[in-house]
């Protein structure tokens, strides 16, 4: 049996870029690690089975990845107290940390980098994301600005800055990842929004915000009706809020006041990455 610990991600834009090389596919934007973990405990198993906070799923991302270690059935416990599915990055996280507790219980002695490949790998075949791989690997406020692994990134000195959740609705990733047209506009959008931030890499948290909340506008994102009512008078009323990419989640620098009975989850920016627990 082995253990490892995930940070959970939040993305706030992203450019698609595709390769016929998995390795070089992925996507260059702006994305950060939070103090939420997703915690993997693997054993060997009589049969394969993924349970998500004791409730057996089905996670193909997770499965492709122990597949490309070992043919060996194994049982993946999934902690987390983020959802799956909102923008979390929790599938990335969870396929990361399984990467290492299963190299670990199986003593297969891989490198760290052969691990973060096979996970990116692993999200690309299944079109579950293109770079929180890379984003909970590296940790931190990052402006990704090579796509696929190896990265290269830009570290912004927003460390243990708060923001906050609004957790209202699910968006299925593999929905705009498989749409050409879909993607299209969002590079369009990406191209705008990484330019200016690119001219200026001193901008301050809550300007990165704005940034990505007309990115999200201009992308074609942000559609759903309550998320947007959310943001704006989150706006009006002094803060910077965008939406969580991809899910119907709100992101604010500031404690949202709500007429609504959604979850909120408090969240610092923290530049932990995936580690093994002893």
């Amino acid at each position: 049996m082995a253990t490892a610990l995930c940070p959970a991600s939040l993305s706030f834009i992203f450019k698609a870029v595709f390769n016929a090389d998995p390795l070089k596919t992925g996507s260059i934007g702006i994305g950060c690690t939070v103090n939420k973990n997703v915690k993997i405990r693997v054993q060997r198993s009589s049969s394969k089975q993924i349970l998500f906070n004791g409730k057996k799923i089905n996670f193909p991302t997770v499965s492709t990845l122990i597949n490309s270690l070992t043919k060996q059935p194994f049982k993946v416990e999934i902690e987390s107290s983020l959802p799956l599915g909102f923008g979390f990055g929790i599938s990335s996280s969870a396929t990361l940390a399984s990467a290492f507790a299963v190299s670990k219980a199986l003593k297969l002695k891989r490198s760290r980098d052969k691990l973060i490949r096979l996970s990116h790998m692993a999200e690309i075949f299944n079109h579950t994301g293109l770079g929180s791989v890379v984003t909970s690997s590296k940790g931190g406020f990052l402006l990704k600005t090579k796509a696929g692994i190896p990265s290269v990134t830009i570290n912004f000195p927003f460390v243990g800055q708060k923001l906050y959740a609004v957790i209202i609705d699910k968006l299925t990733t593999p929905s705009i990842l498989n749409s050409k047209t879909r993607l299209a506009e969002i590079n369009r959008a990406a191209d705008v929004a990484l330019g200016i931030i690119n001219q200026n890499l001193n901008l301050r948290l809550k300007d990165v915000i704005d940034v990505a909340y007309n990115f999200s506008l201009k992308a074609g994102l942000l559609t759903d009706e309550r998320v947007a009512a959310i943001i704006n008078r989150i706006r009006k009323t002094g803060g910077h809020a965008t939406m969580a990419i991809l899910g119907q989640v709100v992101i604010s620098d500031t404690i949202p006041k709500l007429k609504e009975n959604y979850r909120i989850e408090e969240l610092t920016i923290t530049d932990n990455i995936v580690t093994l627990c002893k």
